[in-house]
């Protein structure tokens, strides 16, 4: 590389400071690889120079003296601007139908602002816009083709070259630094946020799956059972089963396995706050009968709905679990 040549480099670094942008040295394309050596690096004529930013991006200047001395030690070396500081770009992939992609969503959604656009080596095309707080970076991810270079992300800028032989150059017709950054149209500025917010998991409470209570998560090392079985382990209520404890039959010499209140323990009571339960043999209060689905009296029972983990929201689902639970605690008697 000539003398001019490496002025070059430098300077238009040190421009790019003046500017107030950040920027780094990438290692430089050699011919169809990278400068870097490795013959199977993946981002030829792309990636950050270690031993001059050990931290990569994160080692970003705008400081002349250090400027300087970053590309005296490599001349060569491509210029790396991070985004999300004085702009956020939008990155056109020809090679992946970024230019159709784009036009779709412009035919759907209404045309770009006209902005300052840089050609990459390669045949893409970067479009400036003004910095949006927030927004970070999505790779093919809007679309085939388009990424978005925000927050913690970076973009190399002219006049560094590429490995198709070609160089980043200005658009004569909007230049950047001369042209006025146009503002990111809201609804590009929507669908980025939206697959940063998925990308991350960010989605709401409501759109994701229901999740099991607490209680019955089964703890590291332990088996999951079935939800009904936690339902049958109150040793409590057991002892406190009237039928057999007038027969004399408690504690130890209780039929459990017999028992219809020991294998459905627990059912809400109509009388008291939701949560508590009352055991089986008790129940109807007076000698009733049980209220039917549909009922006035069933609707305060939709509490069930819960003890079984069941959303109470879902109101068809709980109507047939109240179906289900009263030919269970309440079946015909045997002939």
């Amino acid at each position: 590389m000539s003398p001019a040549a490496t002025s070059t480099m430098l300077l238009a670094a040190l421009e790019y400071a003046d500017h107030g942008d950040l920027v780094f040295p990438v290692w430089a394309a050699a011919g169809a690889g990278c400068a870097c050596g490795n013959r199977a690096c993946d981002r030829p004529g792309k990636h950050p120079i270690g031993s001059l930013v050990e931290h990569g991006l994160k080692d970003a200047s705008r400081d002349p003296g250090v400027i300087a001395r970053w590309w005296t030690a490599y001349p060569h070396a491509n210029i790396g601007l991070l985004t999300g500081i004085t702009c956020t770009v939008l990155d056109i992939d020809l090679g992946k139908d970024g230019a159709g992609s784009l036009a779709r969503l412009e035919a759907e959604h209404g045309p770009l602002p006209v902005t300052p656009r840089v050609h990459s080596g390669g045949g893409g095309v970067h479009l400036y816009f003004k910095v949006v707080p927030g927004l970070g970076n999505s790779i093919s991810r809007i679309a085939d083709g388009l990424d978005i270079r925000g927050e913690d992300g970076y973009i190399v800028v002219p006049p560094s070259n590429h490995t198709s032989g070609g160089v980043y150059a200005d658009n004569p017709d909007a230049p950047l630094y001369e042209l006025p950054l146009g503002v990111m149209p809201r609804w590009l500025v929507t669908l980025a946020q939206l697959i940063a917010r998925a990308r991350l998991g960010g989605l709401s409470r409501s759109a994701r799956p229901p999740r099991l209570s607490r209680r019955h998560r089964p703890r590291p090392g332990e088996r999951r059972r079935p939800r009904g079985e936690d339902l049958h382990r109150s040793s409590a209520l057991a002892r406190s089963c009237a039928g057999h404890s007038a027969q004399g039959l408690d504690g130890p010499e209780h039929p459990r396995r017999g028992c219809p209140g020991h294998r459905h323990p627990r059912i809400p009571r109509l009388d008291a706050p939701r949560g508590q339960a009352r055991h089986r043999q008790g129940w109807p209060p007076d000698g009733g009968v049980p209220p039917q689905p549909g009922s006035e009296d069933a609707t305060a029972m939709t509490g069930v709905s819960e003890v079984l983990g069941v959303r109470r929201d879902w109101e068809s689902e709980v109507s047939e679990v109240l179906e289900v639970l009263y030919k269970v605690f309440y079946p015909p008697p045997p002939p």
